[in-house]
Protein backbone atom coordinates (compact mmCIF):
# COMPACT_ATOMS: atom_id res chain seq x y z
CA UNK A 1 0.00 0.00 0.00
CA UNK A 2 1.53 3.26 -1.07
CA UNK A 3 0.89 6.22 1.16
CA UNK A 4 2.62 9.55 1.68
CA UNK A 5 4.38 10.03 5.03
CA UNK A 6 2.48 13.27 5.70
CA UNK A 7 -0.93 11.64 5.11
CA UNK A 8 -3.32 11.52 8.03
CA UNK A 9 -2.93 7.73 8.23
CA UNK A 10 0.44 6.33 7.17
CA UNK A 11 1.41 3.72 9.76
CA UNK A 12 0.88 0.00 9.15
CA UNK A 13 -1.70 -0.44 11.89
CA UNK A 14 -4.01 2.18 10.42
CA UNK A 15 -3.40 1.54 6.70
CA UNK A 16 -2.41 -2.09 6.10
CA UNK A 17 -4.11 -3.55 9.20
CA UNK A 18 -7.70 -3.06 7.99
CA UNK A 19 -6.80 -4.47 4.56
CA UNK A 20 -5.18 -7.56 6.15
CA UNK A 21 -8.23 -8.11 8.34
CA UNK A 22 -10.58 -7.95 5.34
CA UNK A 23 -8.45 -10.48 3.42
CA UNK A 24 -8.21 -12.79 6.46
CA UNK A 25 -11.97 -12.61 7.09
CA UNK A 26 -12.66 -13.46 3.46
CA UNK A 27 -10.30 -16.45 3.57
CA UNK A 28 -11.78 -17.79 6.81
CA UNK A 29 -15.33 -17.40 5.52
CA UNK A 30 -14.53 -19.49 2.43
CA UNK A 31 -12.61 -22.23 4.30
CA UNK A 32 -13.38 -22.47 8.04
CA UNK A 33 -10.75 -25.22 8.48
CA UNK A 34 -8.12 -22.45 8.24
CA UNK A 35 -9.26 -21.04 11.59
CA UNK A 36 -6.89 -21.66 14.48
CA UNK A 37 -7.72 -23.74 17.53
CA UNK A 38 -6.75 -20.93 19.91
CA UNK A 39 -8.99 -19.33 22.52
CA UNK A 40 -12.13 -17.67 21.26
CA UNK A 41 -13.70 -14.58 22.76
CA UNK A 42 -16.63 -15.34 25.10
CA UNK A 43 -20.09 -15.21 23.59
CA UNK A 44 -22.25 -12.32 24.71
CA UNK A 45 -25.99 -11.86 24.50
CA UNK A 46 -27.16 -10.21 21.30
CA UNK A 47 -28.10 -6.63 22.08
CA UNK A 48 -29.78 -5.87 18.76
CA UNK A 49 -33.40 -4.80 18.86
CA UNK A 50 -35.84 -5.67 16.10
CA UNK A 51 -39.51 -5.22 15.32
CA UNK A 52 -41.13 -6.70 12.20
CA UNK A 53 -44.81 -6.71 11.33
CA UNK A 54 -47.08 -8.43 8.83
CA UNK A 55 -49.81 -11.01 8.71
CA UNK A 56 -49.51 -13.70 11.37
CA UNK A 57 -49.70 -16.35 8.67
CA UNK A 58 -46.74 -14.84 6.78
CA UNK A 59 -44.66 -14.37 9.92
CA UNK A 60 -45.20 -18.03 10.86
CA UNK A 61 -44.20 -19.13 7.34
CA UNK A 62 -40.95 -17.16 7.65
CA UNK A 63 -40.18 -18.77 11.02
CA UNK A 64 -40.80 -22.23 9.56
CA UNK A 65 -38.68 -21.51 6.49
CA UNK A 66 -35.66 -20.41 8.52
CA UNK A 67 -36.31 -23.01 11.23
CA UNK A 68 -36.27 -20.82 14.33
CA UNK A 69 -38.12 -21.35 17.56
CA UNK A 70 -40.24 -18.54 18.96
CA UNK A 71 -42.86 -17.78 21.56
CA UNK A 72 -46.25 -17.54 19.82
CA UNK A 73 -48.77 -15.31 21.55
CA UNK A 74 -50.57 -14.36 18.32
CA UNK A 75 -54.07 -15.39 17.40
CA UNK A 76 -55.34 -17.52 14.55
CA UNK A 77 -55.46 -14.80 11.88
CA UNK A 78 -54.82 -11.12 11.42
CA UNK A 79 -51.83 -8.89 11.83
CA UNK A 80 -48.90 -9.56 14.10
CA UNK A 81 -45.45 -8.40 15.11
CA UNK A 82 -42.07 -10.04 15.79
CA UNK A 83 -39.93 -8.51 18.47
CA UNK A 84 -37.01 -9.45 20.69
CA UNK A 85 -38.10 -11.24 23.86
CA UNK A 86 -36.04 -12.08 26.93
CA UNK A 87 -34.87 -15.48 25.70
CA UNK A 88 -36.31 -15.90 22.19
CA UNK A 89 -38.27 -14.00 19.52
CA UNK A 90 -41.92 -13.33 20.34
CA UNK A 91 -44.81 -13.31 17.87
CA UNK A 92 -47.77 -11.28 19.09
CA UNK A 93 -51.13 -10.17 17.72
CA UNK A 94 -51.33 -6.51 16.63
CA UNK A 95 -54.97 -6.39 17.76
CA UNK A 96 -56.62 -4.72 14.76
CA UNK A 97 -60.10 -3.58 15.85
CA UNK A 98 -62.83 -2.53 13.42
CA UNK A 99 -63.58 1.19 13.68
CA UNK A 100 -60.26 1.99 15.39
CA UNK A 101 -56.99 3.15 13.84
CA UNK A 102 -54.55 0.22 13.81
CA UNK A 103 -50.94 0.50 14.92
CA UNK A 104 -48.96 0.39 11.66
CA UNK A 105 -45.60 1.40 13.15
CA UNK A 106 -42.89 -0.96 11.96
CA UNK A 107 -44.85 -2.05 8.87
CA UNK A 108 -43.67 -1.60 5.33
CA UNK A 109 -45.72 0.83 3.25
CA UNK A 110 -47.39 -1.96 1.25
CA UNK A 111 -48.80 -3.68 4.36
CA UNK A 112 -49.80 -0.38 5.97
CA UNK A 113 -51.62 0.76 2.81
CA UNK A 114 -53.42 -2.56 2.47
CA UNK A 115 -54.61 -2.52 6.05
CA UNK A 116 -55.57 1.18 6.22
CA UNK A 117 -57.21 1.48 2.80
CA UNK A 118 -59.34 -1.62 3.46
CA UNK A 119 -60.61 0.25 6.53
CA UNK A 120 -61.44 3.25 4.24
CA UNK A 121 -58.68 5.47 5.64
CA UNK A 122 -56.85 7.65 3.12
CA UNK A 123 -53.08 7.56 3.41
CA UNK A 124 -50.36 10.11 2.66
CA UNK A 125 -46.82 8.82 3.13
CA UNK A 126 -43.43 10.50 3.16
CA UNK A 127 -40.03 8.82 3.20
CA UNK A 128 -38.97 5.25 2.49
CA UNK A 129 -38.62 2.12 4.61
CA UNK A 130 -40.84 1.17 7.53
CA UNK A 131 -43.50 3.31 9.20
CA UNK A 132 -41.88 5.41 11.91
CA UNK A 133 -44.82 7.60 12.98
CA UNK A 134 -48.51 7.96 12.20
CA UNK A 135 -50.60 11.11 12.60
CA UNK A 136 -53.55 9.45 14.35
CA UNK A 137 -52.69 7.43 17.45
CA UNK A 138 -53.47 3.69 17.38
CA UNK A 139 -56.80 2.81 18.96
CA UNK A 140 -58.42 6.17 18.19
CA UNK A 141 -61.78 6.29 16.41
CA UNK A 142 -61.80 7.61 12.84
CA UNK A 143 -64.29 8.70 10.22
CA UNK A 144 -64.58 7.09 6.80
CA UNK A 145 -62.13 8.57 4.26
CA UNK A 146 -60.19 10.43 6.97
CA UNK A 147 -56.56 11.09 5.97
CA UNK A 148 -53.72 9.53 7.95
CA UNK A 149 -50.16 10.80 7.50
CA UNK A 150 -47.37 8.23 7.67
CA UNK A 151 -43.69 9.04 8.07
CA UNK A 152 -41.36 6.27 6.92
CA UNK A 153 -37.74 5.83 7.88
Amino acid sequence: IKNKPFAKKFLGASVAGPVFREVADKLLSTDPSLAGKGPRPPLRADSSEYYYTGTLQDLRKVAAAINISYQDSGGKAGWGAWYKGQTMPVLSDKGVVTGRVPDVKGMGLRDALYLLENMHIKVQATGIGKVKTQSIEPGMAFTKNQTLLLELN
